[in-house]
């Protein structure tokens, strides 16, 4: 838990050193309590913000990243984005859901095994080959013996 904690603080750092360098309608967009919440539990861990870069090209961390996509999407955007982006959440979500159903719908489950039985029946019966037996010297030289003594 410790170990989450300092990456959302780490977080937290570099959400606010980048809020330095956004445009200021933007923070104040933000709740008060949101940017009294980054303020009061950033640990610093040596971001520095590039102003050469993008936002999206930023060395930062994975959970930054999510953090800035939400405040994106909750406070920064504009209402038909809001919507857009709830519609692809939603067919994400469906889409996903269905993978589900697929995957773990019990008919399909049984449906599978019989045909990879089929397959592996029909590849059976396909791979057969003809393999020429040769038999080893010693089994010659066991085989000679053999007579030699039957005839005696």
């Amino acid at each position: 838990m410790v170990y989450i904690q300092e990456n959302l603080n780490y977080s937290f750092y570099e959400i606010s050193e980048i809020l330095k360098h956004i445009p200021i309608e933007y923070n104040e967009k933000l709740p008060e309590k949101i940017r009294d919440l980054i303020n009061e539990n950033k640990i610093d861990n040596g971001f520095i913000y590039n102003e050469d870069k993008t936002l999206d090209n930023q060395e930062m961390l994975h959970d930054t990243k999510v953090l800035i996509s939400l405040l994106y999407r909750n406070y920064w955007c504009d209402e038909e984005t809001k919507e857009k982006l709830k519609r692809e959440d939603e067919n994400l979500l469906e889409i996903h859901e269905k993978k589900l159903q697929e995957k773990y719908n019990s008919d399909n489950i049984f449906k599978n095994k019989k045909q990879n039985n089929e397959v592996n029946s029909y590849t059976d019966s396909n791979s057969m080959v003809v393999v020429e037996y040769k038999e080893s010297i010693f089994k010659k030289i066991l085989d000679k013996i053999k007579e030699i003594f039957k005839f005696k």
